[in-house]
């Protein structure tokens, strides 16, 4: 009988306990995109032993048990490998290392979001550091819509404004002419599209030409 070979997965960055929001986020997108989330944030109680779906549920989550501690470093591996299911071991290790809602983080975060400027820094470096922020700001502040399905959208579409104004206010005035056009457009582009914006026309003004939106 051949035995089946585990995938490996690496998100390029080990567990330390002192990057647990950037951890946690690449290992959710790592799972997730082998349609295993379940694993670790489902609801759903695993099958009994004597159900004929344990065997396959367990194999699945064996592997994605594997994949965390594969991602960890090997001090942390030892603390942590002794949970029964990948799921346990979430739920510590977001116990041990998780933010905690903070107001005065919060605060901090948004002062700092809303305050930052481009200055001497490439546009890439400025937006490198607001995605930084951002990550921050979304683990302090989860979603505060539970009600229904379109609150999440909602907050969602809020967010989304808010941060293409947070990048935009923070750019150097080369950019006004873009800024001014982008903030007209119908519907609003996300921070990421006008980031791109912004960089085509930088490269457009640079070999003398111009953009139009």
């Amino acid at each position: 009988m051949a035995t089946k070979t585990i995938e490996s997965v690496s998100i390029g960055v080990k567990l330390d306990g002192n990057n647990f929001p950037v951890w946690s986020r690449l290992m959710r997108i790592a799972i997730g995109g082998r349609e295993l989330l379940d694993h670790i944030e489902g609801d759903a109680e695993p099958p009994k032993k004597d159900d004929p779906k344990f065997k396959s549920w367990q194999a699945a989550d064996y592997v994605v048990f594997s994949w965390m501690i594969q991602n960890m470093e090997q001090r942390l591996v030892l603390q942590f490998a002794q949970h029964q299911t990948a799921a346990s071991m979430w739920r510590s290790l977001q116990t041990m290392f998780g933010a905690r809602k903070d107001p005065l983080q919060i605060y901090d975060l948004e002062d700092r979001t809303n305050k930052l400027v481009q200055g001497n820094d490439t546009l890439e470096a400025y937006w490198a550091e607001l995605q930084n922020l951002w990550v921050r700001m979304d683990i302090h502040k989860p979603c505060p819509y539970t009600c229904c399905d379109e609150g999440p959208k909602i907050y969602q579409a809020e967010t989304q404004i808010k941060r293409l104004h947070q990048f935009l206010s923070g750019v150097n005035v080369k950019y006004d002419g873009l800024r001014r056009e982008l903030l007209k457009e119908d519907p609003t582009p996300d921070a990421e599209t006008a980031l791109g914006i912004l960089k085509q026309g930088r490269a457009v003004s640079a070999s003398g030409g111009s953009r139009k939106l």
